[in-house]
């Protein structure tokens, strides 16, 4: 089993699983790809943490402040506090 240093290292590593029992006989592979694995809980964590990253990348102040009536900021403010970003 593998361990891991910081929770944004199981980001982009969602297991995949094959679904046996929903092919009815026919010649075919169904795998799911279950996101609900990422940290966040979504495919959403890989958009945050490469906004993040290239954020830091780009010197943008980490002191600015994230707007908090945003749709969709959950992935985004669940990996703040490792990068040392203010949340809102």
């Amino acid at each position: 089993m593998q361990i891991y240093e910081s929770i944004t290292d199981l980001i982009g590593k969602t297991p995949l699983v094959q679904l046996r029992n929903v092919t009815g006989g026919l010649e075919a592979d169904v795998i799911a790809k279950l996101e609900s694995f990422n940290p966040g809980g979504s495919v959403k964590d890989r958009i945050a943490e490469s906004m993040i990253d290239a954020a830091e990348q780009e010197g943008l102040p980490t002191t600015a402040r994230l707007d908090k009536w945003s749709p969709g900021r959950e992935p985004i403010v669940s990996f703040c506090p490792i990068h040392s970003t203010p949340n809102p």
